[in-house]
């Protein structure tokens, strides 16, 4: 491109909103051909020309996939507006990868060992090219800005613990109009840029409060003429299908897609929905639409709380009622996360007796996890005798309701399903029974949707950082549920459900 010479090229709208974008941390989920990488190349490309001087990160969760996709992808768009690599055969190409730039190019300030996983620009920027599957390998840099893609496969604490902390190059300031970062203005910031394929990824959804935006994102991403975009907090989240990039995909491939895929992946592949199944849910059957709802306390029922007695992240209650008729209805309608210092089962009897001690007349049923009638190694009682003894004032005789045995997940002896094969016909109303959780129930909402299965059909019991401490993020709420409804539905285990 000669000096003084502008291209013209014309963005979807989902490409120039976070091209304008001048909050601190963003998010593009786009379906397949929504032009997320398109997206990628303007951007580093505009880094590069009005702040080069800053040094930004470009990474995938492989060194493949930046290398293989990611990175030829934004090249491909540089070379559209002129910007091409330098080599012998092109000595007024404008950026170099894994080698020292050529003496012509303007000197960059930085100090590198060496130049694998570095990319220059003639203008003295430099871009640091990683995967984050090796992240600790960005430990010490200084980065003014940084570019991340396909993360859903990507641990949370690379993000959140790594990559956030290495965002601390100054340089970038706000600005108003046109490009948004320059080295002129009054508040400094570090943006981190998140491009990823759609369905739900728990710490992205958390990250960027998804979940609270359900309602409004599932509403824009259907239509074929628009998207979904929102500030919150300093965070920018762009939802949008690949409707909107039709023009620049070849004729009918939309079509031709949504013919071949099920419904549930046009969805999230096409439609680029973040709440859509990954077909590894525990929970499968599981969905916002029907199961989750306004659902109080019913007068003149029992109450039945069932318990988990893991402490970490917190220890469970949760409150049930059963309204009986031709089909039972199963409600959950309250929830106890209590967490450290108050994740004690007295401390958990007392804050479920200050909402319902006046309304357990009616009858107060416990259950649980089987094992918790047990003599535990740390306790002198069993932990559902410590339960009782808290709640004695409102316990009636034989209310303790426990399994000689927690279900197992696969079903032993013949004729009998497992935990999962019955939770999924409940949920599905294969039963004569309905199952119905208050949208206040936020953890057992979130344990229904995240639980995962692990590759031998049980739950999956992957540990994470939750507050520095390693425990099961997710399983503990609906370890509790499934406790209540094996027990009051267990007659269901012993029979199999033709589809």
């Amino acid at each position: 491109m000669s000096s003084g010479e502008t291209i013209e090229i014309e963005l979807t709208d989902p490409q120039a909103a976070i091209l304008a974008s001048n909050e601190d941390r963003n998010l593009w989920m786009g379906g397949q051909g929504s032009g997320k990488t398109a997206g990628m190349g303007f951007l580093t490309y505009n880094f590069n020309a009005a702040v080069p001087d800053v040094m930004g990160l470009i990474a995938a969760n492989t060194y493949s996939q930046l290398t293989n996709s990611t990175l030829k992808e934004i090249l491909k768009t540089w070379a559209l507006m002129g910007f091409t690599k330098y080599s012998e055969s092109n000595p007024n190409g404008s950026y170099v990868i894994d080698r020292a730039p050529p003496k012509h190019f303007k000197p960059h300030k930085y100090i590198f060992r060496d130049n694998n996983g570095k990319l220059f620009t003639k203008n003295g920027g430099v871009m640091i090219l990683a995967s984050l599957d090796n992240y600790s390998a960005l430990e010490g840099m200084e980065l003014g800005w940084a570019l991340l893609d396909e993360t859903a496969d990507t641990k949370e604490e690379a993000v959140r613990e790594v990559i956030t902390a290495r965002l601390r190059e100054k340089g970038l300031y706000k600005s108003e109009g046109g490009f948004p970062f320059s080295h002129d203005g009054t508040t400094p910031v570090n943006p981190l840029y998140v491009f990823t394929k759609p369905g739900r990824v728990d710490w992205i959804n958390t990250y960027f409060g998804l979940d609270q935006m359900r309602d409004q994102i599932t509403l824009k991403i259907f239509s074929q003429t628009d998207f979904f975009q929102n500030v919150t907090d300093n965070r920018f989240v762009v939802v949008s299908n690949a409707f909107l990039n039709k023009d620049n995909l070849p004729t009918n491939y939309l079509e031709n897609r949504i013919k071949d895929l099920s419904p549930e992946d046009a969805e999230r592949l096409i439609y680029g929905n973040p709440f859509s199944k990954t077909g590894t849910e525990y929970y499968s059957s599981f969905e916002i639409k029907t199961h989750v709802g306004k659902y109080g306390y019913l007068p003149n029922l029992p109450l039945h709380i069932t318990f988990d007695f893991n402490v970490n992240p917190y220890m469970t209650l949760q409150v049930w009622q059963v309204k009986t008729g031709q089909r039972d209805e199963a409600r959950c309608i309250k929830e106890y996360a209590m967490k450290s210092p108050k994740n004690t089962i007295e401390r958990t009897c007392k804050a479920f007796l200050n909402d319902f001690s006046h309304l357990c007349v009616n009858g107060l049923y416990l259950y649980g996890d089987s094992s918790g009638a047990s003599h535990q190694p740390t306790e002198l009682k069993s932990y559902f005798s410590i339960v009782q003894n808290e709640l004695r004032r409102y316990l009636r005789s034989n209310s303790l309701c426990l399994l000689k045995q927690n279900v197992k997940d696969r079903a032993v002896g013949y004729g009998k399903i497992g935990r999962r094969e019955f939770m999924t016909a409940l949920l599905r109303g294969r039963y004569d029974v309905d199952v119905r959780v208050d949208s206040g129930c936020v953890y057992t909402i979130a344990d229904f949707e995240n639980v995962m299965e692990d590759s031998n059909g049980t739950k999956s019991k992957k540990k994470v950082l939750v507050d520095g401490i390693a425990c099961e993020k997710y399983g503990h709420m609906s370890d509790a549920s499934d406790s209540f409804l094996a027990y009051r539905y267990g007659k269901y285990l012993r029979r199999k459900v033709t589809e």
